[in-house]
């Protein structure tokens, strides 16, 4: 019986070692918003992705990698496509940080009514 509890208790202290690991490892998406200036091709960074440049309202530009797992959605909240946003258009962008300071954009929602 002692043995069968103590075989439990292990068990249950390697899990829950496991599920903290796996918690740690999470990355904190963190949010933008600014207006859109311009798309760069990905070749002028050494990148097969493009990257956005976004300025926000204190005058700071931030650039953003756009993969093909970005979600985009514009003013009606309907996907479009990177091109379909234009110069000056408020922009919403939920990004994770990545290796060599690179900020890659989970989402990119256009805003309403600017």
């Amino acid at each position: 019986m002692k043995k069968a509890l103590f075989v439990l208790f292990a068990v249950m202290l390697v899990v829950s070692a496991c599920f903290a690991e796996e918690a740690e490892t999470q990355v904190k998406t963190i949010t933008f918003i600014g207006r859109f200036e311009f798309v760069s091709s990905g070749s002028d960074t050494g990148s097969a992705n493009p990257y956005i440049a976004v300025r926000n309202d204190a005058g700071h530009r931030t650039s953003f990698m756009v993969t093909s797992d970005t979600v985009i959605t514009g003013k009606d909240d309907k996907p479009v496509s990177l091109n379909w946003i234009t110069k000056d258009d408020k922009v919403h962008i939920e990004y994770v940080p990545a290796e060599n300071n690179i900020k890659l954009a989970k989402s990119i929602k256009v805003l309403k009514g600017w």
